[in-house]
């Protein structure tokens, strides 16, 4: 029941909706899908609107959508708001549920949720100072975001966008991706990956780096300065090909320092070749 268009890191090899599992707890359900552990899957599990489902509700946004930072827009605001307000209702359903407290402290600490009483703060961070073990949230974690063949590693805190011609846009203060996809067509002799990149024009002021070259893909960029409104910003454009498609990307970022993130990030998108 995960997603197919991104890939999260963990420490057990199960992804579920409701975080991690482990090979033994797979094993335990396989074996007896009548055994508690099978209901961990569920968010739903219990009938109605109970406190477990809205806590569960609450878990699978936190698990999986929440960038645990405060929010860069609106939507992001809306969803710190729908979690506190999840935990809040589940909690006033059943005061003995046990809920992630821990991590309903932070997002009360981002600042986008205002309507939580003083009271309330107080005693979810005296409860979160009882809890212990791994943080709730896949998104701690790099995340690998797949566009058709291509995918790219970023942080998970980064928020994302299509834009009007659908390039997608990965972003969060001071940094961003961009990566657009296009279809060469069908034509008989497609060029080759190496032909394909090739193609591209050097950018006044910008260096190329070394093309890199695997089976059936081939991936080439340059890196220089760019400014935007005023605004002068560090910039990589570079170009993913495979046989009748590439991606372009475009990587900025405005502290110098952040470089090595940057072409830890190029040296990170990889392509599935339809030739492999």
């Amino acid at each position: 029941c995960m997603g197919m268009e991104q890939q999260f890191e963990s420490a057990d090899p199960i992804q579920t909706p409701l975080g991690p599992r482990s090979e033994k707890w797979f094993r335990a359900v396989a074996a007896d899908e009548s055994a508690p552990a099978a209901r961990e899957f569920f968010p739903w599990w219990d009938r109605g609107e109970t406190a477990s489902v809205l806590r569960n509700r609450a878990l699978v946004h936190m698990w999986n959508d929440v960038r645990w930072r405060a929010p860069l827009s609106e939507d992001e605001a809306l969803l710190h708001q729908e979690v506190h307000q999840l935990l809040e209702a589940a909690n006033q359903m059943d005061a003995s549920i046990v809920l992630p407290c821990r991590e309903w402290a932070e997002l009360l600490s981002f600042g986008a949720i205002e309507d939580a009483s003083e009271v309330l703060r107080i005693e979810v961070e005296h409860e979160a100072s009882k809890q212990s073990g791994t943080l709730v949230g896949y998104r701690r974690r790099p995340v690998v975001r797949c566009l058709g063949p291509f995918s790219v590693t970023v942080p998970g805190s980064f928020g994302e966008q299509f834009d009007a011609d659908g390039t997608w846009i990965g972003f969060e203060a001071g940094r961003n991706v961009r990566m657009s996809l296009m279809s060469i067509g069908d034509a008989e002799e497609q060029p080759s990956p190496a032909e394909i990149v090739n193609q591209a024009e050097l950018s006044e002021g910008f260096r190329w780096l070394p093309l890199e070259q695997q089976p059936g893909v081939c991936k080439r960029a340059q890196l220089g300065m760019s400014e935007e409104d005023g605004e002068r910003f560090h910039c990589l454009n570079g170009m993913v090909a495979i046989t009748g498609a590439f991606a372009l990307v475009t990587i900025t970022w405005d502290d110098a320092e952040m470089e090595r993130w940057a072409m830890d990030t190029w040296l990170k998108i990889t392509a599935e070749s339809i030739d492999s």
